[in-house]
Order: C-alpha cells, then sequence, then structure tokens
C-alpha cells in the first residue's frame, strides 16, 4: 500500500486514501438521533399583514439652475454697505441691488476735478503765453521756435483739459 517516490520516500497510495475516507464517512452517518419527545413548547412570532400607502423618497445629489441665470460681475471694487434684493426674487431692470460705500469714489471725484482746476489754469497760461509770443514773432523779435514751443503748450494744456 505503500510506494515509494522519485526521492526515495514512502508514500501512502491516493487508492487507499480515498477508500478510508468513504468508510468513515459511511460509519458516521450511519448514526441516528433519537426523536424529540415533542414536550417542549415553542414561542412562534406572528405579524398580521396591512396594506396600506407607504410614500417613497428618493435623494438625489444635484445642483439647480434658474431658466435665466444672470451674472453679477462687480464693475468697481468697494465695501458693500447693503444689498437691496432677496435671493430668488425677481428683479427689474434698473432696480438697485447693492450699495457700495461712496468714500472712495469720492475722494477719487475730488482728485479728478483737483486735476482738471489745474489742467484748466495750465491753459489759460498757455494761451496768455501764446497770445504774448506770436506778435513778437511776427516782428521777428523772438525765435520760431519760441513760437512753435508756444503753440505745442497750448496744445498739451487743451488736451490735458
Amino acid at each position: 500500500m505503500f510506494f515509494k517516490n522519485s526521492n526515495g520516500r514512502r508514500k501512502l497510495s491516493p487508492l487507499l486514501v480515498a477508500v478510508s475516507l468513504l468508510l468513515f464517512t459511511l460509519v458516521s452517518c450511519g448514526e441516528k438521533q433519537a426523536p424529540s419527545t415533542g414536550d417542549a413548547v415553542s414561542e412562534v412570532a406572528v405579524i398580521t399583514l396591512e396594506a396600506r400607502d407607504i410614500p417613497v423618497q428618493i435623494e438625489f445629489v444635484g445642483q439647480t439652475k434658474g431658466a435665466i441665470d444672470a451674472e453679477i460681475r462687480a464693475r468697481v471694487e468697494g465695501n458693500l454697505q447693503g444689498i437691496h434684493f432677496e435671493e430668488g426674487k425677481d428683479v427689474t431692470e434698473g432696480q438697485l441691488l447693492y450699495t457700495i460705500d461712496p468714500a472712495p469714489f469720492a475722494a477719487k471725484l475730488s482728485e479728478a476735478q483737483a486735476k482738471l482746476v489745474e489742467a484748466e489754469t495750465r491753459l489759460v497760461k498757455a494761451d496768455a503765453d501764446l497770445g504774448r509770443i506770436r506778435p513778437l514773432a511776427q516782428m521777428k523779435a523772438v525765435s520760431q521756435r519760441d513760437l512753435d514751443t508756444a503753440i505745442a503748450m497750448q496744445g498739451v494744456a487743451k488736451s490735458a483739459v
């Protein structure tokens, strides 16, 4: 029942192993358990079925968008002082949406007005200089270059205004 493999070791025959397992299985299956006497009472849970409507709830992950979405982009930078609309409600064209702090804009306006007054003053001076130099240039009392400079300065002053 034993045989030698290529290493010279002894091994059991596979046929012997299979027959042993078969006999063991037959012997173990032959034992029967004694039937229960039925003296023990077991409790069984009973439920009553009832037909009713149960709402089905389904949750989805997504985003909602309106039929018409308007992007609101700031044309200027500033601190918000007020928001004059309710999110989700209709707005009309020309409706005030936000109020921005006017102080920085008032400062820039004052600065621009000061530059305008300065430019107007330069124009008045350039006109006066040209008015004095033109007759002198006709009499050849000043050079043509001085006349050209006075004309150019008047043009610069006009464009600054």
